[in-house]
């Protein structure tokens, strides 16, 4: 037995595809793939749970049909309901006007109406009164014979729950029904409550009448009074404005031009006295201030002494410029005329301030006056308006009094005129009418088919429920199915990468006959090999190949095929150029040397252990460019072997020859050798069987992967069916479909 080296460490991984590829979307014969869990079913899902229990539904939906028809005779012999019905007809209520005996009718008061019959016709006292008239035809009915016999509450709360009334819209008709089991009985009520309430209309009509006649006449003696009490009114009003003094006729003209003149001057006259009192304000603030109004200013300027002064000044400065150039400044001449131009400066300044005193006194006196004398003229204006306007006003009031009140005579002068004839016309009005504000419309009739049950309420609400009950049963099963059957629960599993999905080869008429381990090679044009080579350009996008060399098949279980999965991607890279070692590394199961039929005596195990070399375990394929090495005999520490340097040895020896070494290996959750391998190759490929294995399986390969440190490449859906709502039916038929040119 050969003595293994100390457990080797772990082969890093070469780098695979940068980041994003590993979680890119894939896509099989069509079928997009999510890349993260969906969030619940989809559309999609539930169209699938549909499809694939389709016959469940159908059998459901035969035998509520079946139970509805049944249950439906049963109802019609034990518990029938018949429905009678009539139409009675609301007169609309009329209210005339007195003054111009005109009727006035709105619609709100026609929906009043109706409203207000509907809940006479199920007032209590009217139900009363109708159980009780032994004239009607109410107590001839079977139904009176039955439910009266308890008590007269007992009928009432019968006729309360199946008798209706209901006003019908934009309309002046009520429906009236009556439901019950004897179709005769249900006529026969309508007949006795609405007779019974017509009745009782006319009665409370004949009343009316009396009422409104008599209210008519004490209106009429009220309206006399009235008039009475205007004329006197009129009178006290013509005596108030012919003692005011105030003619009519002549002083609107005379009162109307003089109010106008006086609003016209008056503002006028309150304005200049305004500016007035503002301009003498303006000059007193300025003496005040220590300034000089312009025309201060201009007086000063404007004296005559001051500029006589002011041209000497001028004249004498002209000398001494002379004699200054002749003499020099301290000449006495010089002097003599600095002294008389000060002088003439002093009497200047003297001259200024007394022009100055005078302007002032004058202007600030011109100012007051004109002030004091535009206040007192506005003052008496404006007092003259408000007499104006007083005057008016009070004889405007006694002439609107007296127009009110002649107007309020002559009203009520009228509405007395009419008013006195007003009882017998409202009861010529009043006796052509018919009495009842209610009438019948239209009689009921005996109803000649049941209410309930009907047959296709009945059997719509039985199929509803048969179909409600196969949806149940079917999302039932499907929520209790835990296995992966699509792209989406692996995605519901973790968040792995879908490299491939391969549909099932049963569902494959091209790949009958073919060895399945090599459909790739035996069968080029079928579904699965298609298949096989969009997994072999997945691959490449999921990691790169030219550092990826060393790649791993597993699987969460026996029976997913691995080994099948394995033969045909390494098969699919040999058909692309690359030349390939696919090594059995199952030593529990090994199925290479059976699927390639050669011997199994001498493979991985001897070359592992160095009792056989390299060359002499590798047997050529059929394949162009690939190689099988089987498994050899079965060691007694495979796991040891594995965990050693002898494998990483094996990898690098099998990678001076070869493009890419391929293991087939055995169930990742069952046996260690598997976990061993996973993180000492470059790269680990899944394979989940369809309807086989669980999404819980999935779950906890991931987990194992990445406990382990292994690079994960992704998951290949393994035998996709597409019967039974299933997936990819169509797009395999769509593929022969176009290979045929259809």
């Amino acid at each position: 037995m050969t003595t293994l080296p100390q457990t080797s460490p772990v082969r890093i991984p070469q780098p695979a595809a940068p980041p994003g590829a590993v979680g890119y979307p894939m896509a099989s014969s069509g079928v997009n793939v999510p890349s993260a869990p969906p969030a619940g079913m989809t559309a999609s899902d539930v169209w699938r749970v549909i499809r694939a229990n389709m016959l469940l539904i159908l059998i459901f939906l035969v035998l509520a049909g079946v139970a509805g028809f049944f249950t439906n005779a049963e109802l019609m012999r034990r518990m029938p309901k018949y429905e009678a019905s009539a139409w009675v007809q609301v007169q609309t209520p009329i209210f005339v006007n007195p003054l111009n005996r005109e009727a006035n009718i709105s619609t709100g008061m026609i929906a009043e109406e109706l409203r207000s019959q509907a809940q006479l016709l199920k007032a209590d006292a009217l139900l009363a009164a109708t159980l009780k008239d032994s004239a009607g035809k109410l107590q001839t009915t079977d139904w009176f014979k039955v439910v009266n016999q308890g008590s007269e509450s007992i009928a009432k709360r019968n006729l309360r729950e199946n008798f209706t009334v209901s006003p019908v819209t934009d309309s002046r008709l009520l429906m009236v029904r009556m439901s019950g089991p004897n179709p005769k009985d249900c006529q026969a009520i309508i007949v006795s409550i609405v007779d019974m309430h017509l009745k009782i209309q006319r009665e409370e009509g004949s009343q009316r009448v009396s009422e409104q006649t008599a209210a008519v006449s004490r209106l009429a003696s009220w309206y006399q009074t009235m008039h009475s009490q205007h004329l006197n009114e009129v009178k006290a009003a013509q005596l108030k404005l012919t003692e005011s003094g105030v003619r009519a006729g002549v002083t609107d003209a005379i009162r109307d031009a003089e109010l106008r003149q006086l609003s016209e001057n008056a503002p006028k006259a309150i304005a200049l006295a305004g500016e007035a009192r503002r301009a003498y304000e303006s000059f007193d603030a300025s003496l005040k201030a220590g300034r000089d109004s312009p025309m201060v200013t201009e007086a000063v300027e404007n004296d005559g002494r001051i500029r006589e002064y002011r041209r000497t000044i001028d004249l004498l400065n002209i000398e001494r410029a002379s004699q200054l150039l002749r003499v020099g400044a301290n000449h006495p001449n010089i002097k003599d005329i600095d002294l008389k131009i000060a002088e003439y400066q002093r009497r200047i300044e003297d001259i200024s301030t007394e022009v100055q005193v005078a302007t002032r006194d004058k202007l600030g006196s011109l100012y007051r006056d004109q002030a004091e004398r535009t206040a007192k003229d506005a003052a008496e204006l404006t007092e003259k308006l408000k007499l104006a306007k007083t005057e008016m006003t009070t004889y405007a009031a006694n002439l609107g009094e007296l127009l009110s009140k002649q107007e309020d005579e002559k009203v009520t002068r009228e509405l007395w005129r009419q008013a006195r004839g007003q009882a017998d016309d409202l009861r010529t009005i009043y006796n052509q009418q018919n009495m009842s504000r209610v009438d019948w419309a239209s009689r009921p009739e005996v109803p000649e088919f049941p209410t309930f049950p009907k047959l296709t309420a009945t059997m719509s609400i039985s199929l509803v429920m048969g179909l409600l009950l196969a949806l149940g049963i079917a999302f039932l099963r499907e929520i209790m199915d835990t296995t992966v059957r699509s792209p989406r629960d692996i995605a519901r599993a973790g968040q792995m990468n879908v490299l491939g999905i391969i549909s099932d080869d049963r569902e494959d008429p091209q790949a009958s006959g073919a060895r399945l381990p090599l459909v790739i090679f035996d069968a080029p044009h079928s579904v699965m090999a298609e298949q096989f080579r969009q997994l072999r350009t997945r691959m490449q996008h999921a990691a790169s190949l030219d550092t990826t060399r060393s790649i791993m098949i597993t699987g969460p279980s026996p029976m997913d095929g691995k080994t099948t999965i394995a033969c045909n991607v390494a098969a699919g890279l040999a058909l692309n150029g690359r030349k390939i070692l696919l090594v059995d590394a199952n030593f529990r199961r090994p199925e290479l040397h059976r699927i390639f039929q050669f011997g199994n005596e001498h493979g991985f195990s001897g070359v592992l252990d160095g009792t056989v070399a390299f060359d002499e375990a590798v047997r050529e394929t059929q394949v162009p460019n690939l190689a099988v090495m089987a498994a050899g005999p079965k060691p007694t520490n495979p796991t040891e072997l594995f965990e050693s340097q002898l494998l990483i040895d094996f990898i690098e020896r099998a990678l001076e020859e070869y493009d890419h070494v391929v293991f087939d290996s055995g169930p990742f959750l069952l046996v260690s050798e598997s976990t061993a391998m996973a993180p000492r190759v470059d790269g680990v490929v899944t394979v989940v069987r369809a309807h086989s294995d669980s999404r819980g399986l999935v779950t906890r390969m991931k987990e194992e992967l990445r406990r382990v440190k292994a690079e994960h490449l992704g998951v290949v859906l393994n035998a996709a069916r597409a019967h039974g709502g299933g997936y990819y039916g169509r797009s395999i038929k769509s593929y022969y479909d176009y290979e045929a040119g259809a």
